[in-house]
């Protein structure tokens, strides 16, 4: 006896299933020639249906139209930041598969910095800030190569700025680099390199070596309050690893003073935590060592980055062997 085409479509919780198999397999509804009986293809009833099918088919290809451009228009450009947003990276993986586009969606994030300054963001700048792993990173540049030379809005800060200042890990500053190595060298609206952000959010050392290898000559540059990263070092308290990388890049770092005349010991000086005294004494022991071979230092306008390296290497050496 044949299933009660009522009860197929109490007992199966799709619907719409139910429906389309009530249309093929109830005998009611089967038109005559699916019986065998020969009919004139012409006929109303057969015209009738064909035009209803044509129609229904025209209207479904209108909507998907539709709603293709309305996922490129609107959810696209919601669907990949609110997934940034609640760090599910799983799903922002996917989404950068299904739709690759979207990574080159600007949006507006308030708040982005700090929960109070508001900027025009890509998602890679957004997946920065929330320190995504790797694979996230290398995805969103993969899907959009040009966004990680982009700079945000409201400070002009590269993904590597935001990277560093966020203290994201050594594998997400490791691909920024990777991709774009001419980011180490770019200053933000502030004057500031990423190595300053780097110092400044007590990254690992490991940061600062990759950073220091890619651009040695970031201990160079001040930014636009004369703070070098020496200055942003001290003030903000690193190890005396740290502080013997930059010196070891820029020894005449030491002496070197801010806008409003502050040197680097004095900075150290003002650095409330148990590092304070360490390092103070660190950077005037240096500072007492410089002077005294001061005439033996090579000058830095010719100090290659090689040599910036190799000095480091060898120190490093030197003491592990002390």
């Amino acid at each position: 006896m044949p299933n009660d085409p009522q009860k197929v479509r109490t007992n199966n919780p799709v619907h719409h299933r139910d429906t389309v198999a009530m249309t093929v397999c109830s005998p009611s509804m089967r038109t005559p020639s699916s019986r065998g009986i020969a009919v004139n293809p012409n006929s109303p009833t057969i015209t009738s249906a064909r035009s209803k099918t044509s129609l229904s088919v025209t209207l479904n290809k209108k909507a998907n139209k539709i709603m293709g451009i309305f996922r490129q228009n609107n959810t696209a450009s919601a669907a990949l930041p609110d997934l940034i947003s609640h760090e599910d990276w799983k799903l922002v993986l996917m989404e950068c598969k299904t739709s690759p586009r979207d990574a080159t969606i600007w949006s507006i994030r308030e708040g982005f910095f700090d929960g109070e300054i508001t900027s025009k963001v890509l998602p890679i700048h957004q997946a920065c800030a929330l320190m995504a792993p790797r694979e996230v990173i290398e995805t969103l540049v993969k899907c959009y190569p040009q966004g990680i030379k982009m700079k945000e809005s409201a400070f002009h800060r590269l993904a590597l700025h935001i990277a560093c200042q966020t203290n994201a890990p050594i594998e997400t500053i490791e691909a920024l680099v990777h991709f774009y190595p001419e980011a180490t060298r770019v200053q933000d609206s502030l004057g500031r390199l990423p190595i300053h952000y780097a110092c400044a959010h007590e990254a690992p050392s490991a940061i600062l070596e990759l950073l220091l290898r890619e651009f040695p000559e970031s201990c160079t540059i001040g930014d636009q309050n004369g703070w070098l990263p020496l200055h942003v070092a001290c003030r903000r308290g690193v190890t005396l690893y740290e502080l013997e990388l930059l010196l070891d890049c820029y020894p005449q770092s030491i002496n070197m003073l801010t806008n409003k005349g502050s040197s680097p010991i004095m900075c150290a000086q003002k650095l409330k935590s148990t590092q304070h005294e360490e390092m103070v004494q660190y950077l005037e022991d240096y500072t007492k060592r410089s002077e005294k071979t001061e005439k033996d230092l090579i000058s830095f306008d010719t100090w290659e980055p090689a040599h910036k390296l190799s000095t480091i290497h060898h120190r490093n050496v030197a003491a592990k062997g002390a």
